[in-house]
């Protein structure tokens, strides 16, 4: 066989794998990034957003919803819904932003009864309008955001198909096709402690000493990553856009500004008063909304009322337990009623 052959036969070998590759990744979509044109609950995803969206299009009886990142994940629905009398599902989703938020309030708003969002406010929600590669490349996701934040950069769309023959793509295929799960309704993160949580003999999942670790290295994670920037001036904007557009539709927000760790606090306030500051222009700012008799604004960010820093109020330096959210919300939520 001549050279050119081999070549050409190497060539047309590697053209046959990687479309292969790409075939495969592309039926398989283990983040439904190319065969979901809407939210399906028979459809298994790797994807943590859309299986966020999934649980709120499996509550069409919803009238409530809490949203948040991962710091609102500890807080158990069933007992939301218990205070309130308002079904509830929880949609904190891991490292939500401002625009994540805006898309599952607006996928509730449509699939379900909503009267009331519980919006859990993190100041880092708003450094930035960044879209996760998750939401952007999900076509189920994108529909429902501010129609401003849509415009499709065709640079990226061609990375997405890019992906298809990325190595990374394969993996996550591979492990999908290999452990395939039909979707599990739950009311959302916080149901599976919820139980737990109740019992009077509840301490917390750390020690002192793990505890106070954990504090230090989050607060050094946060204050040189997430709540480092000053606040996006267009994030707020699409924030109040959404938060008015609820209440205008006669849905209630109540705004949550959650606290850090007693520790976290004090440490930001005397090594970082810059941060601090910021945090407090955005809640003054935040307190302005309530203005609208739909929007109410509860400051909780100086602490949880008993809250002594330990383990039964606190995971780290910013997660706070099932405990220490319930103490949190007990006085909000029955104010509501």
């Amino acid at each position: 066989m001549s050279s050119l052959k081999a070549l050409y036969l190497l060539l047309t070998s590697i053209v046959v794998l990687l479309g292969g590759i790409a075939l495969f990744n592309y039926q398989a979509d283990p983040q439904c990034f190319y065969n979901c044109p809407e939210v399906n609950l028979q459809r298994s995803s790797l994807n943590i957003y859309y299986k966020t969206a999934q649980t709120i299009l499996a509550h069409p009886e919803t009238e409530q919803v809490i949203l948040g990142s991962s710091r609102a994940q500890t807080t158990p629905p069933q007992w939301v819904e218990q205070v309130t009398g308002l079904k509830t599902v929880n949609g904190a989703s891991e490292g939500a932003e401002v625009m994540t938020k805006i898309i599952f309030s607006n996928l509730a708003k449509e699939k379900t009864q909503l009267k009331r969002v519980i919006w859990f406010a993190d100041y880092f929600e708003l450094v930035s309008e960044n879209i996760d590669s998750r939401i952007k490349n999900t076509e189920a996701l994108r529909k429902y955001l501010p129609a401003a934040s849509t415009h499709e950069n065709p640079w990226l769309r061609a990375s997405q198909w890019q992906s298809l023959i990325d190595h990374n793509t394969l993996e996550a295929s591979l492990h999908h096709v290999n452990n395939k799960k039909s979707f599990t309704v739950t009311q959302g993160p916080g149901s599976e402690i919820y139980e737990r949580c109740m019992d009077p003999g509840f301490k917390g999942n750390e020690s002192v000493e793990s505890l106070s670790r954990e504090v230090q290295m989050l607060y050094q994670n946060y204050v040189n990553g997430p709540i480092k920037a000053a606040q996006s001036e267009n994030a707020w904007k699409l924030f109040v856009d959404q938060i008015r557009s609820l209440a205008d539709n006669g849905i209630e927000v109540v705004v949550v500004v959650i606290p850090y760790n007693p520790v976290f606090l004090a440490k930001l306030k005397a090594e970082h008063p810059e941060i601090y500051k910021r945090h407090v222009e955005w809640i003054q700012k935040l307190s302005e909304l309530s203005q609208n008799s739909k929007i109410k604004v509860v400051n909780a960010f100086e602490g949880i009322q008993g809250d002594d820093g330990s383990p039964k109020f606190w995971n780290d330096g910013v997660h706070f337990t099932c405990y220490g959210s319930m103490r949190m919300l007990e006085p909000v939520l029955k104010a509501l009623k």
